[in-house]
C-alpha cells in the first residue's frame, strides 16, 4: 500500500504524537508498505536527508513553545500529490497538516483514517487564559473534536477512555481502540546499563542508596506537576532519601521550578531539561520509580517507556492506566498525597530482591505494547477500509473532491472573485482579463432567493456599494427634519 501520514509533530521532536508516527512509519515500511510523511519544518531536522526517506516538511511557525503550525495548502505539493497515487491518508492532527490531509483524501477519492491523540479540552487554558471563559472554550473544543472525527472514515484512539469521551462528544464514526506501540529495544536495559546508570546518578549528585523518582515529559500545567510536587513535599518527612528528577521542558518550566522552591524542595528536585530523542531511554534508567500526576493523557506513552526500562510506575489514578499498571505487580496508583507518601516509604525500605521482582514484572508487562503488534492492527484497519466500499460513498467523495479542486484552483491563481465554481471548471481556471478584475467588487457569491417562485435578478453582477447609496439608505432611516447641518450646529 501507498500510505500518507500527515502530522504537525514528528522526529526529532519529543512528544507522544511524534513518537507514535515515527515508529508507525518504520514498522509499516518493515512490513513492505510505502509510507510518506508530511509534517512541519523543524530547525533540528535534516530536510535533504529526510526527502530520501520520504519525509516532506512544509513551512511552519512555532506556536505554544515547541509546537509548530504549518501551512495547510501548497500548490507545489498539490502537483506532487496528483502524481503520488496514494491508497490511503492517515491524519494525526486536527490542525494545519490534518486539514491538508483531509483535503488530499477528498481530491484523490481515497479513505481517510484519523488518530485522535490529544484531549483538547484539557489544553484550553493555553488559548483562553481567562477563567470566566473556560467553560465556553471547553465546549468549543469538544465540538471541534467531534466535527473533525466525523469527517474521517475511521477513527483510532489509544484507550477505551478516549473512545468513551468521543462518543460523549457526539462522534458517530467507527472508533477502534489501538494502543500506540513502541520500539521496546530502545528502552530495555542492555549490556553496560548498570555502569551507565551509576555514572549518570553520580554525575547528578545522587548517592547509591537514594530513591530517585523520575518524571519524563512536558513541563506544563495540564501534566499535574504542581500536584506531584505537593505529594513529594508530603512524603519528604517520612522519606529522607527521596528525590525527584524532572526530564523535559515546557511553557510552565519556570513556574514549576519556582513552586518547588516555595514548597522547600529545592535540594530534592533536579530539573534536567529537554534531552535528545535518541537519549531518552538512558534517563529512565537513572530512576528507581517513574512518577506522574497527569490526568490529561490519551494513553501516556511515558508509562510504557518506563515499564520497558524496568521501572515500576507510581501514577495518579486515571482510566488510561487500566491494563497498564497492575497494583502491586508493576506499580501502583494513588489519589491522595498520603497514598503517594506511603508508597514512597514502602519503596525506600523495600529489599533489593523485591525491587528486582518489580522491575522484571515491569519489563514483561511492556511486551504487549510492541510496535510490531501496533503496526499489524493499524494495517488491518487499512485493509478493511480498502476492501469495503460503502454504497454511494465513492460518488460523494468524487463530488467533494471536484468542489475542493475548484476552490484550491481559485486560491492558487489570481482568479476573479466573480467567477463561480462552474465557470472555473468549464474554463479550466484561466485567469480573466485584468480589466475585469479591476471592475469586480463582489466579495461573496450572490445569495439565492429565499422563495422558490421568486424571480432571479436579470444581472448576476452585484450592485456597487457607493457613497451615494449609503447616503440614500441613511436618509430613508433618519429624515432630514431630525438632522442638522454643520452651520446649524455651529450657531447653536
Amino acid at each position: 500500500m501507498k500510505i500518507g501520514l500527515f502530522t504537525d509533530s514528528y522526529y526529532p521532536q519529543i512528544n507522544g504524537v511524534a513518537t507514535s508516527v515515527h515508529v508507525l512509519k518504520q514498522q509499516l515500511e518493515a512490513d513492505g508498505h510505502l509510507v510518506y510523511v508530511f509534517t512541519t519544518t523543524d530547525p533540528l531536522a535534516d530536510r535533504h536527508a529526510e526527502v530520501r526517506d520520504r519525509v516532506f516538511r512544509m513551512r511552519s511557525i512555532p506556536v505554544m513553545s515547541e509546537r509548530r503550525l504549518g501551512v495547510w495548502y501548497s500548490p507545489r505539493m498539490m502537483r506532487f500529490f496528483s502524481q503520488l497515487d496514494l491508497d490511503l491518508v492517515h491524519t494525526h492532527t486536527e490542525f494545519s497538516l490534518g486539514i491538508f490531509g483531509r483535503t488530499i483524501a477528498r481530491l484523490l477519492n481515497v479513505p481517510q483514517v484519523h488518530t485522535y491523540h490529544t484531549i483538547y479540552e484539557e489544553y484550553t487554558h493555553f488559548v483562553v487564559p481567562i477563567q470566566a471563559f473556560g467553560g465556553l472554550a471547553r465546549r468549543l473544543a469538544r465540538q471541534f473534536s467531534a466535527s473533525v472525527c466525523n469527517i474521517a472514515d475511521q477513527v483510532i484512539v489509544p484507550t477505551a477512555k478516549v473512545r468513551r469521551l468521543l462518543r460523549s462528544y457526539g462522534v458517530y464514526r467507527p472508533i477502534a481502540v489501538i494502543p500506540t506501540g513502541l520500539n521496546l529495544d530502545r528502552f530495555r536495559p542492555g549490556e553496560g546499563a548498570r555502569e551507565l546508570r551509576e555514572t549518570m546518578r553520580a554525575g547528578l549528585g545522587y548517592r547509591p542508596d537514594d530513591l530517585v523518582a523520575v518524571y519524563v515529559g512536558r513541563v506544563s500545567r495540564e501534566k499535574g506537576l504542581d500536584v506531584l510536587l505537593e505529594a513529594l513535599a508530603a512524603a519528604a518527612p517520612a522519606c529522607p532519601r527521596l528525590s525527584l528528577l524532572v526530564v523535559g521542558s515546557g511553557p510552565d518550566a519556570d513556574e514549576i521550578q519556582s513552586y518547588s522552591q516555595t514548597l522547600g524542595l529545592g535540594d530534592r528536585v533536579h530539573f534536567a531539561g529537554a534531552k535528545p530523542w535518541d537519549e531518552i531511554g538512558r534517563w529512565y534508567r537513572v530512576g528507581d520509580v517513574f512518577v506522574s500526576a497527569s490526568r490529561s493523557e490519551t494513553q501516556g506513552l511515558t508509562y510504557i517507556e518506563a515499564l520497558a526500562s524496568g521501572l515500576p510506575v507510581l501514577a495518579r489514578s486515571d482510566a488510561v492506566l487500566e491494563g497498564v499498571v497492575e497494583t502491586g505487580v508493576n506499580g501502583w496508583q494513588w489519589d491522595e498525597t498520603a497514598d503517594f507518601a506511603a508508597r514512597c516509604r514502602e519503596l525506600e525500605t523495600l529489599p533489593a530482591a523485591s525491587r528486582e521482582r518489580l522491575s522484571q514484572a515491569a519489563l514483561e508487562s511492556a511486551e504487549r505494547f510492541s510496535v510490531e503488534r501496533f503496526a499489524a492492527d493499524i494495517s488491518a484497519i487499512y485493509q478493511k477500509l480498502l476492501a469495503v466500499s460503502e454504497p454511494g460513498r465513492p460518488l460523494i467523495r468524487k463530488l467533494e473532491g471536484a468542489k475542493l479542486e475548484a476552490r484550491l484552483m481559485a486560491l492558487s491563481r489570481p482568479v476573479s472573485m466573480t467567477a463561480s465554481l462552474e465557470q472555473l471548471l468549464e474554463g479550466g481556471g484561466q485567469r480573466p482579463p485584468l480589466r475585469r478584475l479591476r471592475r469586480s467588487r463582489r466579495l461573496v457569491p450572490a445569495r439565492r432567493p429565499s422563495r422558490p417562485n421568486a424571480e432571479r435578478p436579470r444581472s448576476g453582477r452585484h450592485r456597487r456599494v457607493s457613497v451615494e447609496r449609503i447616503n440614500r439608505s441613511f436618509r430613508a432611516i433618519y429624515p432630514r427634519t431630525e438632522r442638522h447641518s454643520d452651520d446649524e450646529r455651529s450657531q447653536n
